[in-house]
């Protein structure tokens, strides 16, 4: 990652309770140093300022160009109680990303998720619809898990999330 000369965006629960992103400070030990000193390294912000979890800031949006992130907030937590389902024990953490297009060729079409139109309830339904049991049981290795979890939002995301294309405008 230190290498990477191109805007990147790294998003996870780390888990670091008890770092002070106002002066990116942690107590000193085997976990918390290495990680202030990857993130002072490659240049990493961490645009997070609100708790995700209790009164911590667990989630992270960090990125190695302080531009690419905006609008970055936290909401209540991902999914709802039910007879069938809990809520997130961490509120979402919402945030925009700045693409620039100037890389693409100018007769080259690009395409996009078109959010602002999702079929929230077919997207929903899907969503409880889904066997959790089947999908996220028989392997005790966390890429095998979020391998099958992503497959299920990748397929939902097809199904009910429309996508645009746009061509870029050729600005002579």
């Amino acid at each position: 990652m230190s290498a990477v000369t191109y805007p990147s965006t790294t998003v996870s629960d780390f888990n670091l309770p008890h770092i002070d992103w106002n002066d990116l400070s942690a107590s000193s030990d085997r976990i918390y140093s290495p990680f202030i000193e990857f993130v002072n390294e490659t240049g990493m912000s961490q645009f997070v300022t609100a708790p995700t979890r209790g009164e911590h800031v667990l989630d992270l949006v960090l990125a190695n160009d302080a531009y690419v992130v905006y609008n970055c907030w936290v909401e209540s937590p991902f999914g709802f109680n039910s007879s069938i389902s809990k809520a997130s024990d961490h509120n979402m953490v919402c945030f925009s990303l700045y693409r620039g297009v100037s890389s693409c060729p100018i007769d080259e079409q690009l395409t996009y998720r078109d959010f602002n139109n999702v079929d929230y309830v077919a997207f929903n339904e899907y969503l409880l619809s889904v066997d959790w049991q089947a999908v996220l049981v028989n392997s005790h290795d966390v890429n095998t898990y979020w391998d099958n979890f992503m497959e299920v939002i990748n397929t939902a995301l097809e199904m009910f999330v429309p996508t645009k294309c746009i061509k870029p405008q050729n600005h002579k």
